[in-house]
């Protein structure tokens, strides 16, 4: 791979870092928030009805499992920073061949080379 398309790569990453950061910090503040008006004993925003209570718990696990994605993919996006930074980065880290350079500028996170990905996606599918 080459210098300029390694840059490119790390420049897209480093994009991709800060949005997912903000992503983060707004769910976070809303979910602060959230706890913060009911800790706090403002009831305006608390519910009394069972099916609206359901509701609003059912709203906080959806944040939640939001969160957990983003931060995986903040994990994952931080690896392959890593990896450019130790020399490692664009192989496959199952069978150890390059990433193709096009998977890469779709994918920049990617960890896996398109033959080993639908390897597995097919394993996973067959289960």
């Amino acid at each position: 791979m080459r210098k300029t398309e390694l840059t490119k790569l790390k420049t897209m990453l480093q994009k991709e870092k800060e949005h997912l950061d903000k992503e983060l910090d707004h769910f976070e503040s809303l979910l602060l928030s959230k706890t913060m008006k009911e800790a706090g004993g403002d009831l305006s925003s608390c519910t009394t009805h069972k099916a609206d209570q359901a509701s609003d718990i059912d709203e906080n696990q959806k944040l939640f499992i939001i969160m957990e994605r983003v931060q995986k993919r903040l994990k994952d996006v931080d690896e392959a920073l890593s990896k450019i930074e130790n020399g490692d980065f664009g192989s496959c880290r199952y069978c150890g061949k390059k990433i193709q350079l096009e998977r890469l500028m779709a994918k920049p996170h990617a960890e896996l080379c398109i033959e080993c990905r639908e390897e597995m996606d097919a394993s996973e599918n067959n289960h």
